[in-house]
């Protein structure tokens, strides 16, 4: 995984403060519009707007992406939480 620095941003969800996006492949991709992310803190799925800004997802957009994207959202959503709940101990 690559992480790549962005211009420092909040979750609109939570305000957690974020500066770098983490690519799952091992190649340098920057994001790119539409491209989508999760929330360390609250594990908000969240998808990039033109300008890189980090956008909740519009009602009904989860549900229209392919199956296999859902299930890899759904899996970093699971290991974010239980790294979390590690660190609250």
């Amino acid at each position: 995984m690559t992480a790549q620095s962005l211009p420092i941003g909040s979750c609109p969800v939570c305000d957690y403060m974020m500066d770098s996006a983490t690519d799952l492949s091992n190649e340098k991709v920057e994001p790119q519009p539409d491209d989508l992310s999760v929330c360390l803190k609250c594990t908000s799925i969240l998808r990039f707007d033109d300008e890189l800004r980090l956008v909740p997802l519009a009602p009904g957009e989860f549900a229209k992406l392919p199956d296999d994207r859902r299930a890899t959202l759904f899996r970093i959503r699971r290991i974010v939480r239980k790294i979390n709940r590690s660190f609250s101990r």
